[in-house]
């Protein structure tokens, strides 16, 4: 692939990736680089303003792209990509996809840029003329970049194989529960003869399943029991144990806290709708007073007018 087909790609999988991290600043960035996105093959860079703009607002901010130097997040311009905003929820994998991108596009437009001459010192041909300060300026941008780009390819693999070893240990914790305790091999053999129609985790909350998992787990529990083949006495010895365990377990922690922010949110929930009904039954007791207060007679003319009024509504 030649580096203007090599930089089209990029910039393609850079935008798709905002969308994926933010929705809203993604479809603004894909509306304005429609005509870019929409190419099959990036011919001449010179032929798209917009893409120009982009890169040589990377280009100005080099130095700091190459630094992964987050200030440059608050003041860069890059036009219909609100970068700022992005960055506030992303997390520091992500941030690190989003430098590679940044430093990539950065390395591709000095090549695609650079003169015969600098060309031929990229590729050993010849020494550089130390009197040509703009090619001195060009290899030291190159040799920043691709040192910044280095070390974000590093720090990438690094926080993959945390992931991995996160997910690896998290699935031996789970394992080991369902195997070396009594509540754990109970809940693998239960889980095992539960099977939900298409496999669909949605149909766990459909009522006839839960209502035939409740079922299936009474039974087993009683089976087991008269059987002799659980231990009620082991198994209650084995809770505490087992909700330490689970506790440091991530996935577990994350459930639970699902659970606390519902509640949390019910609990507003309610308490914004008594607030909502006390406000209006203090605005209905508020108007009724002003109503009688407004229909108070002034004189006795005009409570003889208002009596006559009533005894008239009275008969009708």
């Amino acid at each position: 692939m030649d580096l203007n087909n090599r930089l089209l790609s990029t910039f393609k999988d850079f935008i798709n990736d905002i969308y994926e991290f933010d929705n809203e600043i993604g479809e603004q960035s894909k509306e304005y680089y429609k005509e870019i996105l929409e190419l099959s093959e990036l011919d001449d860079i010179s032929n798209y303003e917009i893409l120009i703009t982009f890169l040589n607002t990377l280009d100005k901010h080099s130095k700091k792209i190459s630094d992964r130097d987050e200030k440059i997040i608050d003041s860069i311009k890059l036009k219909n990509i609100n970068i700022k905003k992005l960055w506030e929820n992303l997390e520091e994998i992500n941030k690190n996809n989003i430098w590679k991108y940044l430093q990539t596009m950065g390395l591709i437009k000095l090549n695609i840029e650079s003169n015969n001459e600098l060309k031929d010192i990229l590729s050993g041909e010849n020494e550089i003329d130390k009197s040509n300060k703009e090619n001195l300026k060009t290899l030291k941008k190159m040799k920043l970049l691709k040192k910044g780009l280095n070390e974000t390819n590093e720090e990438i693999d690094k926080n993959e194989e945390s992931e991995k070893s996160e997910e690896s240990d998290q699935k031996s914790n789970m394992e080991d529960i369902l195997n070396n305790t009594g509540i754990g091999s109970l809940a693998k053999e239960i889980a095992e003869g539960f099977e939900l129609e298409n496999d669909d985790p949605a149909e766990m909350m459909n009522p006839a399943n839960l209502m035939s998992l409740f079922t299936k787990i009474n039974s087993t529990v009683q089976n087991k029991i008269q059987s002799g083949d659980l231990d009620l006495a082991k198994v209650t010895n084995e809770l505490p144990s087992l909700y330490s365990n689970m506790q440091q377990d991530p996935l577990f922690s994350e459930m639970m806290n699902m659970q606390s922010s519902e509640e949390k949110k019910e609990s507003e929930d309610k308490k914004e709708t008594k607030d909502k009904k006390e406000t209006k039954d203090k605005k209905e007791t508020k108007d009724k007073k002003e109503t009688k207060k407004k229909l108070k007679p002034k004189n006795k003319t005009q409570e003889r007018l208002q009596k006559k009024l009533e005894e008239k509504n009275k008969k009708k």
